[in-house]
């Protein structure tokens, strides 16, 4: 429960995940499209083909890490945490590696992407009590 003068707002570790990864989505999105203007689609395709190498491993991670919440599952929580962490950074290479063997893309808007896709997990926090 967070407590903001007088309003009382209560969140869940779920839903704080799905809003970062829906941050992730939108500074994604928004780079996107900056380089859809001012690039082309071929920069912005490249973009987002970064941002889903970043934010489905996000993604699945957190439908992994969710499906068991039970107190009395603290221990397969913890190993959900660990070995979810670790398949998702295998994931994200291997997604990546695989973009730029198989899909036309371009290397710095792909990479630029991924790397924007995890400013998402820090503009989450500075949003949450704002309303968005």
């Amino acid at each position: 429960m967070i407590f903001i003068g007088h309003i009382v707002m209560t969140t869940t570790p779920r839903s704080t995940a799905y809003q970062v990864i829906l941050w992730q989505l939108i500074v994604v999105a928004v780079l996107a499209l900056g380089f859809l203007v001012s690039g082309g689609w071929h920069n912005a395709y490249s973009v987002l083909c970064g941002g889903v190498a970043s934010v489905l491993p996000s993604f699945l991670y957190a439908l992994a890490l969710f499906s068991t919440t039970s107190p009395r599952k603290a221990g397969r929580i913890v190993i959900t945490l660990f070995f979810g962490e670790f398949a998702k950074l295998i994931f994200s290479g291997a997604l990546l590696v695989s973009m730029l063997l198989l899909l036309p893309v371009n290397l710095l808007p792909l990479f630029l992407g991924f790397f924007v896709a995890h400013l998402g997990f820090w503009i989450a926090p500075l949003t949450k009590n704002k309303g968005f």
